[in-house]
């Protein structure tokens, strides 16, 4: 099992009914189904030796028959319609199941399993935004499941978000951060065919904010052949998705990946959109908005190019930024995006809330977020039935790996809205905090964030301008109004250049998006492998200043963590808090004294709740 993972981990089995397998298609089953069409729900499919019926949704079949590695299989999936209950035989026993719609990507659906007197229900992957979970009691199959008539037994569950620890971030609706992109390209010229405009992220999921925005600008959108053909499906299925008119010849275009297809013309200027998710408000105030001319030393803009139409190209900070004819603000190249294909923390436990079953079962895990006190009893025991020694899952976790230390199990579990203002900016002094005194918060002492600053701080008065905090699309809107613009000039000059050296156009605030590891070009792979997978599609700088990750990351470690110094590289931090001299010093002591690190262990052990000698 790997360190950390983005995509599904779970094994495929259903423990509540056997001969069942979601998702997972290496193993022996009665009965196999796929909950949607991205390559780490895929796993065996094309193996040779799989030839059994698979159930899924018309459109994932569709989705996945464009791929022509999966041709052989194709002929093996059945579809079935969603909220049209049906029957399959096991070795055991009878199972209805129904395909629920779900909010992920095209096609993707969760399953209702029911019979033998069990009930589980698989989600595959999911976005729990408020808007899809609350319609869920519409449905009439999960209606009794949602009042409390019956109880499913067990939630197999889209977990993406427990792989980047606590405090685990909210996550704004994949509206708002549309909402929010179109508002800056408002600012981009649309008639200057030597601009261009691509969307960095091409995984199956992300059409949703390529037809908002190009259907909004009324551009036209461009890619490669499989794409098109994906976009023409999707299309065609206009009942879930709006309907896109492609290669109308008109201007803006927008491109799907960064190759422009033979025959296209190559623009003098790209503007990339990229997804990101782990960002803050701080930082996007600070150095993803447009820059003023009257704001900034002109004399340090180097022009690199410039479009027949006057519209230049600059290179400022390490930064490219074009300047329109006539504009007063410089406008960056890369567009952040805030979009996400999976539930946050907040929103997973609304969706189980919502239903309230007797377990939970995790279905993107590790090792790593176990130790650091991911189990089902910490972040939904109060939402289920079951007793907190009942849950499959954390049973299951605690013979593999042990218990966590007790300081884990017992705190309480830390989330933070980096949208806030006030969160955001605590969270960095408590940070600030232990930096300045040359040391790392250990297990059990990670703060949860309130909601009220601490007022007799200095130089507050501008970061709490306005008490309210901003909507993202209100800032960029209103960058011009006084509030908002002596609240951004703090945040440029501050706090920017407190706590980051950003200065390179190549530097990427998508990292740790649903997207970051996928390859444009790529259709639907959604995942990764491993830690050093993760480390070394970091993004990389032109400069030579070091360069950090913008958001405040979980600053907890386990003490795997800080012994393996092995992952610290020189080149750069994996995050900017991690006192690398101090986790030296802890290693060497632990390596010292090997009889001591031996009986933390058996003393570890002993607290064990599900120990038995």
């Amino acid at each position: 099992m790997s360190g950390k993972a983005m995509g599904n981990t779970f094994d495929g089995d259903i423990y509540e009914f056997p001969g069942i397998a979601v998702d997972k298609f290496n193993i022996r089953a009665d009965a196999y189904f796929l909950t949607h069409s991205h390559k780490d729900h895929l796993l065996g499919l094309i193996n040779k030796s799989f030839c059994s019926r698979v159930y899924c949704s018309l459109l994932t079949k569709q989705l996945i028959a464009l791929d022509k590695r999966y041709k052989d299989v194709i002929p093996f999936l059945v579809t079935r319609d969603y909220n049209t209950p049906f029957e399959v035989l096991t070795k055991t026993t009878r199972v209805t199941v129904t395909l629920i719609n779900s909010y992920h990507a095209p096609g993707s659906c969760m399953f209702l399993f029911e019979g033998n007197e069990k009930v589980a229900l698989v989600t595959g992957d999911i976005r729990a935004e408020s808007w899809w979970t609350s319609s869920l009691i519409k449905n009439p199959f999960l209606f009794p499941y949602i009042t409390g008539l019956k109880q499913l037994d067990q939630v197999y569950l889209d977990t993406t978000f427990s792989y980047r620890g606590e405090p685990y971030i909210s996550i704004m609706p994949n509206s708002d951060g549309i909402f929010a992109a179109i508002e800056l390209l408002k600012l981009y010229p649309k008639n200057d065919k030597e601009i261009q405009f691509s969307f960095m992220d091409a995984v199956s999921g992300s059409e949703e904010a390529w037809f908002q925005i190009v259907n909004y600008f009324n551009g036209d959108l461009m890619g490669d052949g499989h794409i098109m053909k994906r976009v023409k499906l999707i299309n065609e299925n206009s009942d879930v998705y709006t309907p896109i008119q492609c290669n109308k010849g008109t201007l803006p275009r927008f491109h799907v990946g960064t190759i422009i297809q033979p025959g296209q013309e190559q623009p003098t200027v790209l503007i990339t959109i990229k997804h990101t998710i782990d960002f803050n408000i701080v930082d996007y105030t600070g150095f993803c908005l447009p820059k003023k001319l009257s704001n900034i030393d002109t004399n340090n803009l180097q022009l690199l190019n410039e479009t027949k139409m006057g519209t230049k190209l600059y290179q400022f900070e390490c930064r490219n930024w074009i300047l329109p004819p006539g504009a007063e603000e410089l406008l960056p190249t890369n567009v952040k995006l805030m979009f996400s294909r999976h539930s946050s923390y907040e929103e997973s436990r609304k969706f189980i809330k919502q239903f309230k079953p007797k377990s939970v079962y995790p279905c993107v895990e590790s090792k790593l977020s176990w130790m650091n006190g991911f189990s089902v009893g910490r972040v939904f025991g109060d939402l289920c039935t079951n007793e907190p020694h009942e849950h499959r899952y954390d049973i299951e976790r605690f013979r593999a790996f042990g218990n966590p230390d007790i300081e884990i199990r017992n705190r309480k579990v830390c989330a933070i809205n980096r949208w806030s203002f006030t969160q955001c900016i605590e969270e960095a002094e408590f940070v600030d905090e232990y930096t300045r005194k040359g040391e790392v918060p250990f297990k059990g002492t990670l703060k949860l964030v309130t909601k009220d600053p601490v007022s007799n701080q200095e130089d507050r008065s501008a970061a709490y301008s306005w008490k309210r905090d901003f909507r993202l699309q209100g800032i960029i809107a209103g960058r011009g109004e006084e509030r908002y613009k002596r609240l951004i000039n703090h945040h440029r000059e501050v706090k920017q250049n407190k706590f980051f050296d950003i200065r390179s156009d190549g530097y990427s605030s998508s990292y740790d998006s649903d997207s970051y590891f996928e390859n444009a070009s790529s259709t639907d792979r959604d995942s990764i492998s491993d830690v050093s997978e993760l480390e070394q599609q970091q993004p990389t700088t032109a400069c030579s200043a070091k360069m950090i990750n913008s958001s405040f990351s979980s600053i907890e470690q386990s003490f795997a963590d800080l012994t393996r110094t092995d992952e610290l590289r020189e080149d750069g931090f994996v995050s900017p808090f991690i006192n690398s001299s101090r986790i030296q010093h802890i290693t060497n002591s632990l390596q010292a004294d090997r009889t001591n690190w031996f009986e933390f262990k058996l003393q570890s052990l002993s607290r064990n709740k599900y120990h038995q000698k």
